[in-house]
């Protein structure tokens, strides 16, 4: 799914440590250790001045971080710290955007109840507040866990209006990944020839983005869904160059590492359709302790 970012001068910070954590919400430029890093600096200052507002946000960051790396039991933690700071602050801004990342890491821990309760939640927030760019993303999480579940008919309308609605305010990031994930839908669905179409003309929508954390990491998302496809296809070769293509992004310093498994369970699914079975085995095995790890 897509990463959280709100929107860059949202973060309330004291002069004490506005310098720290304007470095800490530029993921785009700064390595994952590198963030948590500074968040941390934050997070002491923050708690040293007594300030809660400064803590949530602080605790935000860690958790969307420690997502990003697979860490989803720390993820877990400190999201749910951030929730409730924000809530007794009322921050309502630190709220949503906590419940909606927070979301993503039940449904990839497959706790899908507290899933569709923290999306929801978070949704209705943004929806109360006007946030549209907070909906748009709200609504993305919420169609990534029914869609986690196998479940492409309700997902289909939250990615739809997920899509529209970035649009609207031009909000490229969402509206690209909103874009490829119908192309998620529509393979789903069995739809292949579409869901190849989309997928593709996703993939090309992220040429020329300057932001190297969405041109990365959003384009190994949308490239393991078209390995899929034409893995379906019987297209072996490709799906394997692009399945390898995946790995490569997710293990540079910015890669996300959250989705190496399923990469790797992708990656065996196709090696194994070429015949070989003992190199899959180790892919498969591989994929299985990494994400007994997270």
């Amino acid at each position: 799914p897509q990463a959280a970012a709100p929107e860059p001068g949202s973060w309330r910070s004291p002069e004490l440590s506005d310098a720290l954590f304007a470095d800490a919400e530029s993921s785009a430029i700064l390595s994952p250790p590198l963030i948590l890093e500074r968040a941390r600096e934050s997070l002491a200052l923050f708690r040293e001045g007594g300030d809660l507002a400064g803590m949530g946000n602080a605790l935000f960051t860690l958790g969307n971080t420690s997502w990003q790396k697979g860490e989803l039991a720390t993820a877990r933690f400190h999201l749910e710290e951030s929730l409730k700071l924000s809530t007794e602050t009322g921050d309502k801004f630190i709220m949503a955007w906590s419940l909606t990342v927070l979301s993503v890491v039940n449904f990839d821990q497959g706790d899908y109840t507290q899933g569709y309760s923290h999306a929801e939640a978070g949704l209705l927030l943004c929806r109360e507040r006007g946030d549209k760019r907070g909906i748009a993303h709200a609504l993305n999480q919420l169609a990534y866990g029914h869609l986690c579940e196998g479940d492409a008919v309700k997902a289909h309308p939250l990615f739809e209006e997920s899509y529209a609605l970035s649009k609207e305010i031009g909000d490229k990031g969402t509206e690209r990944f909103a874009f490829s994930c119908l192309g998620w839908v529509a393979f789903r669905q069995g739809k292949i020839s579409l869901a190849r179409s989309l997928l593709e003309e996703g993939l090309a929508n992220y040429q020329g983005v300057e932001d190297p954390v969405d041109l990365d990491n959003h384009q190994a998302w949308v490239l393991s869904h078209l390995a899929q496809v034409v893995a379906f296809e019987g297209d072996y070769a490709r799906a394997r160059a692009l399945y390898e293509q995946c790995l490569a992004i997710s293990k540079q310093v910015r890669g996300w590492k959250i989705y190496i498994p399923l990469y790797l369970e992708g990656l065996a699914a196709v090696v194994a359709g070429q015949g070989e079975r003992l190199w899959a085995a180790r892919l498969w095995g591989t994929a299985e302790v990494l994400r007994e790890g997270m």
